[in-house]
């Protein structure tokens, strides 16, 4: 079903959609070099007529704008420290990326857009070991830090010729509203109904052409998605989706997620969301899934009180596998997704925690926390995570702690995994320029009973300590 082309341009080796992208991109410096439209004119639709003169006709505003461009920068810092909650070994991690964005569409007709969005940075360590010795004894080796340069988006937009659907094929940026399901840029065919019920399927890879320097490695992950919505109650989306992906390597399976969910803010003050998710299909080993999840929240403003504070609550719950039946109990999301959740403002943050940043799978997550705005362009979150794993497990699946629980034989294996205390602080229009954004965010992790650090004794005996901290923090400057 899906084949792979490439061609040589000198000596360097390009697929047809690289140099598709990069053939776009010239096409548009050349216009901006040789076309008569003045930047101004190209603008035009955002400023008034100019006036006419005596006797003639008035100057009308253009009814499509055929070019539109946009460009931006910015650089993080991220920092973690003890994963594997164990201050005598270092693994610590500091990295900062700077990055420049842009993207350019153009209209040619009034059915068809041709979009694309590049971005170029590059991930700078700090600070970090060239190997890692993990809690079980195996040596993790960091990925090497290069430049990248990659199309994130690139696609053309067919409309009106299939009304009332649409056609998109190329690199697009998929993310549902709770960014449980997916929220990357997948190589996908997207046709789409955009009415009172919206409907989108697609289907594709989440890299089937190689659009990075990097020189990213087609999957062979064969992914189709089926999403749709009713708008019919104000404020209120009623959705369901399904979610296949096919392994042709043999390495993830076959697994076919289900779903049904409802979003919505009934009132001024109080928005809510609620998600049911079913897990059906094979595992890697060709074991049947049956396993479920579902993630219910809500914030309510507290309107009129100092601060303007928003009442944050949410639990999560995931299956996890158990050994006595003969199918896989243990849910997985599709591993496209961020799980980032924006509560108040537009900061988004890890919804199951920046330290864990876990994947929801055999886990039991309560959450509540406090949001205040400080002002007209500032906002703050204090979110309070609490953790248990539903079946007894040494981790959790994605999660980013490296540190193994129920190591400790003398003591009884538990599931309280712990808790995590995590803050977010996002300001926009920064010392009054326009655009220019600052997002702090990190969390800290607090270890439950059934962590233990191994520790060899000078005399050669093991025994068990305490465990330490884990820290995730991140701060993100964009203009």
């Amino acid at each position: 079903m899906l084949f792979r082309f490439s061609f040589w341009v000198g000596r360097v080796r390009l697929s047809p959609l690289v140099a598709l992208v990069w053939g776009i991109a010239l096409f548009f410096i050349l216009v901006a070099f040789i076309s008569p439209v003045s930047a101004s004119e190209i603008l035009s639709q955002f400023r008034l007529p100019t006036p006419s003169k005596a006797g003639e006709p008035p100057k009308l505003l253009p009814k499509q704008l055929p070019y539109q461009y946009g460009y931006g920068s910015g650089i993080e810092i991220r920092y973690r420290k003890d994963p594997d909650l164990n201050a005598r070994i270092w693994d610590h991690s500091s990295v900062i990326q700077p990055e420049i964005t842009g993207y350019i569409i153009y209209r040619p007709t009034d059915w068809l857009d041709t979009s694309l969005f590049l971005i170029a940075g590059k991930e700078i360590p700090l600070a970090k070991e060239r190997v890692i010795l993990l809690p079980d004894e195996s040596l993790l080796t960091p990925d090497l830090h290069k430049t990248s340069l990659r199309a994130d988006e690139a696609y053309l937009t067919i409309k009106k010729v299939f009304a009332p659907f649409e056609l998109k094929v190329g690199r697009q940026s998929f993310s549902d509203d709770l960014n449980l399901l997916y929220d990357t840029s997948l190589d996908m065919i997207t046709l789409s109904l955009n009415r009172k019920i919206r409907a989108d399927i697609s289907a594709g890879r989440e890299i089937l052409f190689h659009l990075d320097t990097l020189k990213e490695r087609p999957d062979r992950i064969d992914t189709y998605l089926l999403y749709m919505e009713y708008r019919g109650i104000e404020n209120i989306k009623l959705a369901g989706y399904s979610v296949l992906r096919r392994d042709k390597s043999r390495i993830e399976g076959r697994p076919w997620l289900t779903g049904l969910r409802s979003t919505g803010a009934p009132t001024f003050n109080f928005k809510y969301w609620a998600d049911v998710a079913h897990l059906g299909g094979k595992d890697e080993g060709f074991v049947g899934y049956k396993a479920y999840a579902f993630d219910l929240g809500s914030v309510y403003r507290a309107e009129g009180l100092l601060g303007n504070p928003h009442v944050i609550t949410g639990f999560a719950y995931a299956t996890g596998d158990n050994p006595k039946d003969k199918k896989n109990n243990e849910f997985r999301q599709t591993g496209l997704q961020s799980n980032d959740v924006t509560f108040v403002g537009s900061i988004p943050l890890q919804r199951y925690g920046a330290a864990l940043e876990s994947e929801l799978s055999n886990l039991r997550v309560i959450t509540a926390g406090l949001g205040f705005r400080i002002g007209p362009d500032a906002v703050v979150n204090l979110i309070y995570h609490r953790y248990r794993v539903n079946q007894v497990a040494e981790d959790v699946n994605g999660a980013r702690l490296t540190a193994l629980m129920n190591q400790d034989i003398s003591r009884r294996a538990t599931r309280d995994m712990g808790g995590a205390l995590d803050m977010g602080i996002g300001m926009s229009n920064l010392f009054g320029v326009r655009k220019l954004g600052l997002e702090i965010k990190g969390g800290v992790f607090y270890p439950g009973p059934g962590y233990r650090n191994l520790v060899i004794t000078d005399e050669g005996d093991e025994r068990f300590v305490l465990p330490d901290r884990g820290i995730a923090v991140s701060t993100k400057l964009e203009w």
